[in-house]
């Protein structure tokens, strides 16, 4: 039983992983809130305080990444001969 729903779930891909996420939470919330008791809601707190200032230094590294790559130089036209094509085949298709 087990082995057909682990393949279940690896053939789902990220949804299987926001699954398991939302497993977790369900199953370990609650004994969470049974262990800290009337501490859950400031330590919840805190933890969405790491994770909002975790995102936002992620942000800024890739926003700092991209200034620091500067102005990208012109296509080749090659370059703008094939992604023309794309684009024109990409119309076509609908």
């Amino acid at each position: 039983m087990w082995e057909s729903f682990c393949e279940h779930l690896r053939e789902c891909g990220r949804d299987a992983s926001l699954f398991i996420l939302a497993m977790l939470v369900v199953v370990v919330g609650p004994i969470v809130t049974l262990i800290l008791g009337e501490h859950v809601v400031p330590v919840l707190g805190v933890l969405c305080l790491i994770l909002l200032i975790r995102f936002g230094l992620v942000l800024k590294r890739a926003h700092s990444k991209f200034e620091r790559l500067g102005r990208m130089p012109p296509l080749s036209p090659v370059d703008w001969r094939v992604a023309r094509a794309k684009l024109l085949k990409h119309r076509r298709g609908r």
